[in-house]
């Protein structure tokens, strides 16, 4: 977290906020973008503000054969932790499918008083593939929720948040952009 003192009698005060993508799952699905979210504030007296700039959803940090999900992002909410791959013994011992990769963080400014003014949620984690077709493994691990919204549908002129991770790499970090004039 961050803090930003904004002066007394500023105007124009605006908000640009994006969550953080998810990750990439391994051999099967992309992360998906955050969201993005604009909003303008007006006070005239000074105040501070919280500023949560949120991680991208991570990718299985383990060797493949372990099979464990990425982290999910840290943020003013969290990204939900990709799912483990299932052990599955097909006649050649026990071998792991990949995990899923973690969901993006939710980035979000409020007030130092605790008033949420905006927040913009996390893209979800990719699933992953199992990692030997030879041995008909089972699944890999399902990809983390991303962290979570007060708006749940974004005004559609501001679809375009923080990329997503392409097959196996963690998605971007989140963003926030504070503009204010200073009369």
């Amino acid at each position: 977290m961050q803090t930003l003192s904004i002066p007394a009698g500023s105007t124009n005060i605006q908000f640009s906020v994006k969550g953080a993508g998810g990750g990439g799952g391994l051999y099967a699905e992309v992360g998906t973008a955050g969201v993005y979210q604009v909003k303008s504030y007006t006070n005239a007296a000074e105040f501070t503000l919280n500023i949560y700039v949120a991680q991208g959803g991570q990718v299985d940090v383990n060797s493949r054969y372990e099979g464990s999900g990425g982290s999910g992002g840290w943020g003013y909410a969290n990204g939900g932790y990709g799912g483990d791959g299932e052990a599955y013994d097909a006649g050649c011992g026990f071998d792991w499918a990949d995990g899923g990769a973690g969901g993006g963080g939710a980035s979000a400014v409020i007030l130092s008083i605790g008033t949420l003014l905006v927040e913009a949620a996390g893209g979800n984690g990719g699933s992953s593939d199992d990692w030997d077709g030879d041995c008909d493994l089972y699944y890999g691990g399902g990809g983390g929720s991303g962290g979570g919204s007060n708006v749940p549908t974004p005004p559609t002129s501001y679809y375009g948040g923080s990329a997503g991770g392409n097959l196996g790499t963690a998605g971007t970090n989140g963003q926030v952009v504070v503009t204010y004039d200073n009369n």
